[in-house]
């Protein structure tokens, strides 16, 4: 029986750092395959999202297009029962909370 593969979208990091986040995540995903799909900014992401068939988000808060939480609103209320991870910097300690908040927010 074949495993059907996990889409994953990545929203915003540099498209050099795709390859840096498949390694990661092969090393990680075990039971299942995936594959990657890259937007480079929010409005690119939110038209994927628009579509069918992705099962997790990770989304870099260093958006070119759209600066602060914003984006975690918005993918959140785009995509509502689909797991995000927000990507930053470690100096984002204040920035994260208010994005788990954003995404809390939109969900209710």
């Amino acid at each position: 029986m074949s495993v059907k593969a996990s889409r994953i979208l990545l929203i915003g990091t540099d498209a050099s750092d795709c390859g840096s986040v498949r390694e990661a995540l092969a090393g990680t995903v075990r039971e299942r395959s995936f594959t990657l799909e890259y937007a480079p900014r929010l409005v690119d992401g939110l038209a994927r999202l628009r579509t069918s068939g992705i099962a997790a988000v990770l989304l870099d808060l260093r958006l070119s297009d759209v600066p602060g939480i914003a984006p975690v609103e918005q993918v959140a209320v785009a995509a509502p029962h689909t797991p995000i991870l927000v990507i930053g910097s470690q100096d984002d300690e204040e920035v994260a909370a208010q994005g788990s908040s954003a995404g809390q927010r939109a969900l209710a």
